[in-house]
């Protein structure tokens, strides 16, 4: 009876965690296409950002059922056919906080640069990043996949080595974020310009950690 009630409150902690991430990356997007003065090049990436976490998180409810019924078992196959366009929100949602480092890199190191960008081009070119990361990582899953039955979650569908190699990835790039974030916040104090304005792009990012796994 007890081992039952912890799976419950378990579940509900879940389900919580996931809602959460839903509403809060929900409101961001909102705010960015409803005010014209976040719709900047990087609040787009934000927004970007939100809208991938949002995806990805559509991957946990046959965990969420899981936990609940205890009877959602299904086949690798199964379970990687659900969770391709999750897969895409985990992946661009993951490399997605290092693209908005890089552009508050560039436009604390190269202004001049970043104030005269195309910025249709600027997004293409990190959106075109994002789908290689995307593609690399599927390359990682078929490299390695096993017919078996499963309880599904985004984590799932990477089996054997490249759940490992994936989580070493992961791992890569969310340091190489927190090391470029880092950079930005010396120069930024460095420099003294818009404190304010870097301390809303760590919070906005902070918001989506939660959610990834």
């Amino acid at each position: 009876m007890e081992d039952d009630n912890a799976i419950f409150l378990l579940a509900l902690l879940y389900s919580f965690l996931v809602l959460f991430g839903f509403i809060t990356n929900s409101l961001i997007i909102a705010a960015t296409f409803s005010s014209k003065s976040l719709q900047s090049t990087c609040n787009i990436l934000i927004a970007f950002c939100s809208f991938s976490d949002i995806i990805h998180m559509f991957g946990h409810l046959p965990k969420i059922i899981w936990i609940f019924t205890g009877r959602f078992f299904m086949s690798s196959y199964l379970c990687n056919t659900f969770q391709a366009i999750p897969l895409f929100g985990l992946s661009a949602g993951t490399f997605g906080i290092l693209s908005i480092g890089v552009d508050r890199l560039i436009s604390v190191l190269f202004p001049t640069f970043y104030t005269s960008k195309n910025p249709f081009r600027y997004l293409v070119s990190h959106a075109f990043v994002i789908i290689l990361y995307f593609i690399g990582q599927c390359l990682l899953i078929l490299s390695n996949f096993e017919d078996k039955q499963v309880i599904c979650s985004p984590p799932e569908v990477y089996h054997g080595q490249a759940k490992e190699n994936w989580a070493m990835i992961s791992c890569i790039v969310y340091i190489t974020s927190f090391i470029v974030y880092l950079i930005v916040w010396v120069q930024v104090r460095r420099k003294g310009i818009n404190v304010i304005f870097v301390d809303s792009t760590f919070t906005v990012v902070d918001d989506n950690w939660p959610t990834k796994y």
